[in-house]
């Protein structure tokens, strides 16, 4: 059998740095193996599914580059590819199991439940689990309430599997009582579905977080129970924060939609979360998706957790946006920025030769253009006393110079500092605040070969009647 994988989002939420790093995991090894990689989306959990979740989710994906072979929006042979247009199979399936008596309808009460949830029996043995078909049949038809739990008969069997992280794996079979497969709402439970889709979908190898781990024990109980072969199973570990807890939503910005608008690549995300528990053979750290399609193998995933480091992220982004020419770079900025600039190619293609080199995130490219686009005066006690002379002698040197260049203007600002007397922060500060309005920051080279002369003139003007 080819091997097949799978990513299985939820939508409850946003894409994480988490799913994107399962989601990659397992689209390279499918691509360097030639297999297929399948999204299927686990949208039974009604109550937390949130109204477009999906296609935002399946969109993140997209942006990063990681297609399904299978999916909602590309249908194979193993569909429907959405949990909850397949409760017909989960029912079927079900079903079958408590014919063959591996499964069973059990009526117990919230009431009873907690009841029966004593120390002693903290893995619930129902006393339903040998009701006969007969007698839970009549019970139905009398309309009184149930839900299909799985027999467990393996308190005595220890479930073994090779883990394709951590190696051999050993679950104890009374680490679970009877546990639900269908909900008295007709509403398959995950580990049930899980396990039916990945057969059905001829899933080969399962790559997910190890948060996971708990669940396969059961899913192994319903692979047994069916006579299934098993998938390779293989849990990737923790992704942890700046203060080495679990990586979590309230700590960091780190879902698709928070990188986008922070003004990260997508090569450089996917660069980034492949680092995230995996490591090249050489070493190498800087990567485009091809070249981490020939170079992942499963013995480089690390078992220890991963820091997530946003200085790193920055460090590969710079890299990666520094790879763009000008025309991806205003491409890549229309996601955050409505800049008319961008659509001035001579202008920017001069931008990004002069400066391009200095940004980390498509956001610092947008900050700084902004500095083109409006003329706020923020340190305005540097427009008064020498700093406004100092401003007025450049005005008139400038005006004075009939063919403008950006050597025109370095020369006018010397001849500013000769004329004055002044040299340092107390040349430099008082124009650059007159032209950007900031005393620090764009070197004024820059500013002098992005500006034409009129512009510089009418900013001068504006920046004295507000000093």
């Amino acid at each position: 059998m080819s091997m097949r994988v799978r990513f299985a989002p939820s939508p409850t939420g946003s894409l994480h740095l988490g799913g994107v790093r399962t989601a990659l995991y397992n689209f390279l090894l499918a691509k360097k193996n030639g297999g297929a990689f399948v999204i299927r989306v686990e949208d039974t959990d009604l109550e937390r599914n949130q109204q477009g979740a999906e296609n935002n989710q399946l969109a993140d994906l997209a942006w990063l580059g990681i297609e399904a072979d299978e999916g909602p929006n590309n249908p194979g042979d193993y569909g429907p590819y959405y949990q909850s247009k397949r409760q017909d199979i989960y029912q079927q399936h079900a079903e079958t199991l408590v014919k063959e008596g591996k499964a069973f309808y059990c009526f117990l009460t919230d009431a009873e439940l907690d009841a029966l949830h004593s120390h002693e029996n903290r893995q619930l043995k129902s006393p339903y689990r040998d009701t006969s078909l007969e007698e839970a049949q009549a019970k139905i038809d009398a309309g009184e309430s149930c839900v299909i739990r799985f027999k467990n008969n393996w308190d005595d069997r220890v479930f073994q599997f090779d883990d394709l992280v951590h190696g051999t794996t050993e679950l104890a079979g009374d680490m679970v009582g009877d546990f639900v497969l269908i909900r008295s709402n007709k509403q398959p439970v995950y580990n049930f579905c899980c396990a039916v889709d990945d057969h059905l979908m001829a899933i080969s190898h399962v790559l997910r977080g190890e948060e996971h781990l708990s669940n396969t024990l059961r899913q192994l109980m319903i692979y047994d129970a069916f006579g299934w072969d098993i998938p390779q199973f293989g849990h990737l570990s923790m992704i942890l924060g700046a203060n080495r807890k679990k990586l979590s939503k309230r700590d960091d910005a780190v879902s698709v939609k928070d990188f986008v608008s922070s003004g990260y690549l997508p090569q450089a995300i996917l660069n980034y979360v492949a680092l995230l528990g995996w490591s090249h053979s050489d070493g190498e750290e800087k990567f485009t998706l091809d070249e981490m399609i020939s170079s992942f193998t499963l013995d480089r995933v690390n078992k220890s957790p991963a820091m997530f480091d946003r200085d790193k992220l920055n460090w590969l982004n710079h890299y990666h946006l520094n790879q763009y020419r000008s025309e991806e770079v205003a491409q890549a900025l229309q996601d955050i920025s409505s800049s008319p600039l961008l659509n001035d190619t001579v202008w920017f293609e001069q931008f990004w030769t002069l400066i391009g080199h200095q940004f980390h995130t498509l956001l610092e490219v947008n900050d700084t253009l902004a500095f083109f686009e409006q003329h706020e005066i923020r340190d305005k006690e540097l427009l008064l006393g020498e700093g406004r002379d100092v401003v007025t002698t450049f005005q008139g040197i400038l005006s004075n110079e009939s063919n403008y260049s950006e050597e025109a203007f370095l020369s006018a600002m010397k001849a500013t500092g000769e004329q004055m007397g002044v040299k340092g922060k107390r040349l430099f500060a008082p124009i650059r605040v007159a032209l950007i309005g900031i005393q620090s920051g764009m070197e004024l080279k820059v500013i002098g070969a992005l500006m034409t002369k009129d512009q510089v003139l009418e900013r001068i003007n504006a920046a004295l009647l507000v000093g």
